[in-house]
């Protein structure tokens, strides 16, 4: 109940609701929620998680489907041009609310000790009370304020940089901060460190026999080398190891 009267009030504020005046009496939200209806959990049909198991047939489950491979970029922007215009929206206006844990009249503690709670009631995790989740609050936000919302702020812009259009490497930048000098420095990225095909020396017993050396082939797949972005995907279904090792071999000539 704690987090619907903390939730309302922030909606509330947030939405600009006309004729709106702070309420915590909750027995003014029992007759709203009265009217309430929460319809029954029903599993959706069609839908198999895959487990590596069997189902209650005890046939084996099917492989799920491949991944999507779209850039995720893509999905940024196809996501982007799905939202709809500002000019749909009629006069609607909307509040920032700047987060206070000292303010016991703002709601906002309210609802993340409410929050809280109800995770750690779904997780069997010991509740706290609000005093203590605004203490913990207080050891927290210092950090957020400082060198993590800064780096934020610099991930954005390089996000935003990759939604004009893709970008050439040479838009794009490192960012190297130190608030206690303080000193920010931003430089060209460097690319993905390559691992390639080579032979390496090794020594198998280097306490009898330090002198003595054998010699081992690296092969790379694609074999002018990989980065830690690339990846091959290994679509056979369920196999077992010996099954997986069988498949690098014939498919690739990795032994």
């Amino acid at each position: 109940m704690a987090f619907i009267v903390a939730a309302a009030n922030l909606k509330a504020q947030i939405y600009n609701v006309p004729g709106y005046s702070p309420q915590r009496d909750a027995a003014s939200f029992l007759p709203l929620l009265a009217n309430v209806i929460v319809p029954d959990f029903a599993p959706k049909s069609g839908v198999r998680i895959e487990t590596g198991e069997k189902d209650a047939n005890g046939n084996p489950v099917a492989a799920a489907p491949p991944a999507d491979d779209e850039p995720v970029m893509a999905q940024v922007k196809r996501k982007l041009s799905q939202l709809p215009a500002r000019a749909t929206l009629g006069g609607a206006s909307y509040s920032a609310l700047e987060f206070e844990k000292d303010d016991d009249t703002n709601f906002h503690m309210d609802f993340i000790a409410a929050f809280a709670n109800l995770r750690a009631r779904n997780y069997s995790i010991e509740e706290i009370e609000k005093l203590q989740a605004r203490l913990i609050a207080g050891r927290i936000i210092p950090a957020l304020a400082t060198t993590t919302s800064m780096v934020t702020g610099f991930v954005c812009v390089e996000l935003l940089k990759l939604l004009q259009n893709d970008p050439q490497k040479a838009v794009l930048k490192d960012l190297q901060a130190n608030l206690a000098l303080p000193m920010f420095m931003q430089i060209d990225p460097e690319g993905a460190p390559r691992s390639v095909p080579r032979t390496i020396k090794k020594k198998p017993d280097p306490v009898n026999h330090p002198d003595y050396e054998e010699e081992e082939d690296i092969k790379t797949l694609p074999a002018d080398g990989f980065t830690v972005w690339d990846k091959i995907v290994v679509d056979e279904g369920d196999l077992t190891v010996q099954e997986f090792v069988d498949y690098w071999k014939q498919e690739h000539g990795v032994v």
